[in-house]
């Protein structure tokens, strides 16, 4: 019998699972858990109004977002009509290859219609359409303003059987959880590792790379004519010793959010003279002509990156049974190469794909973190590879990257003239082709060779 042909109250195969954290990851883990479980509890720190609006604990809350067309498949998979009610909303949808103004190393990329198109919004408007449709399902709950603080664990700790949490509505008391899976999905704050620990269990290894990057975002109005009709712009960093980038992302309300940002501690201003001249030592002039004469619309929110992390749970020998860890919980990137969203989408839907071959808990964690091990290693190598070009950046450099960001480079220019080096690059970026496909004999003699289209 195929898992299609079986009812979702006859593939239930526990009676409570629990996510702790409400971030894209976190939500779209809870919905793929409803249909295995009988009741699903989503415990987030915050108060979580029901409306966008941006809480403390989301990561880089008042910068840009954009989610990969290969993340935005998979979330309307789930959530039918997602990406509509985004863009009905007042975000966008913009092409990657025609609708973007995207300076590097000296040029701008060659346009074309690329097909790939990239849902732009707030991370609040994101999140609650996520959220507002999660919570309509009927097994799911939301348990908001509590922390978790620890795991529980089974007899003979084997494993996990539920969380504690503090109540931050009464006087921090502490109450108890209790489920057959947990699903860490808490970010870069989250206590996993050594919870593990206090189990008995190996903490799992740590890979970080120190970038010291720092970012400055505001809101400006966005006007007709903006950008000369683009949906956004991109400059970025180089060529050395130029450490800075810029972003214009539109969002809802016919504002633009405008973000700064810089590698090795050259961070931006966080006061209005500050943000303009850095906007002007870009390398490139679009950001800083657009906003020189706009009033902004907020004060600048700033976010640090001391470093990027990604946590090895795929290298543990044991892992207790009934707990997995998604999203910045496991890695955590750069947030300017904006494949953060994409990978941890990808992650929670291996929890549906592990579940459904193994059709009960027992062994799952191995299986999970093997799988999406895959799938965060393409993001990371290239991420990392990029914080490597900068001189200050440091951690352990795999053997071969500099070698990796010269042909690079080569890539990256030739994307000025070639719309097919521009399109096998998109790819990889939407991380929808796999690196290497940038080392076909055809895209390397046009990235090498300078070969028109």
């Amino acid at each position: 019998m195929t898992m299609s042909n079986i009812s979702l109250q006859d593939r239930k195969i526990g009676d409570h699972a629990i996510v702790m954290g409400a971030s894209i990851a976190g939500l779209l883990s809870a919905r793929v858990l409803s249909d295995y479980f009988k009741n699903v509890t989503v415990i987030e720190r915050d108060k979580l109004n029901d409306r966008p609006e941006n809480r403390k604990g989301q990561p880089q809350a008042g910068h840009g977002h954009g989610i990969l067309p290969s993340a935005m498949a998979i979330l309307n998979r789930y959530f039918p009509g997602l990406g509509d009610a985004v863009n009905e909303s007042g975000g966008v949808m913009a092409d990657l290859g025609s609708s973007f103004i995207w300076y590097v190393l000296g040029g701008y990329r060659k346009p074309f219609e690329s097909g790939l198109l990239l849902t732009l919004a707030s991370r609040g408007n994101l999140e609650w359409q996520i959220r507002r449709r999660l919570l309509e399902i009927p097994n799911v709950s939301l348990l908001d303003e509590h922390r978790v603080v620890g795991l529980m664990t089974s007899e003979g700790k084997t494993g996990v059987s539920g969380v504690r949490a503090v109540n931050l509505r009464s006087n921090d008391t502490e109450t108890e959880v209790r489920g057959e899976l947990v699903v860490d999905a808490l970010g870069r704050e989250s206590g996993a590792p050594r919870w593990l620990e206090a189990m008995g269990y190996d903490a799992p290894q740590l890979n970080s790379v120190e970038v010291d990057f720092g970012c400055a975002s505001r809101i400006y109005e966005r006007q007709k004519g903006d950008l000369g009709g683009a949906s956004m712009l991109v400059i970025n960093p180089g060529p050395m010793p130029n450490l800075r980038c810029g972003l214009i992302f539109p969002i809802e309300g016919d504002r633009w959010v405008v973000t700064l940002a810089g590698w090795n501690g050259d961070h931006p201003q966080a006061d209005d003279a500050g943000f303009l001249g850095y906007a002007r030592s870009l390398p490139a002039p679009d950001l800083y002509d657009t906003i020189v004469d706009r009033e902004p619309l907020t004060q600048i929110g700033v976010f640090k990156v001391p470093a990027v992390r990604r946590f090895r749970y795929d290298k543990l020998d044991s892992l207790p049974e009934g707990f997995l860890a998604v999203g910045d919980a496991v890695c955590s990137f750069n947030p300017t190469f904006g494949q953060g969203m994409a990978s941890a989408v990808m992650q929670a839907d291996v929890i549906n794909t592990a579940i459904g071959q193994h059709r009960n808990i027992k062994g799952i964690g191995k299986d999970f973190f093997a799988r999406t091990a895959k799938i965060i290693d393409v993001p990371w190598k290239l991420s990392t590879s990029g914080d490597f070009q900068f001189p200050g950046t440091r951690g352990k450099k795999p053997f071969g990257t500099d070698l990796l960001n010269a042909y690079f480079d080569r890539v990256q220019k030739a994307t000025h003239r070639d719309v097919v080096v521009h399109e096998a690059f998109l790819k990889v970026m939407n991380l929808s082709a796999p690196p290497i496909s940038l080392f076909k004999p055809g895209i390397v003699r046009r990235s090498l060779l300078g070969r028109k289209n």
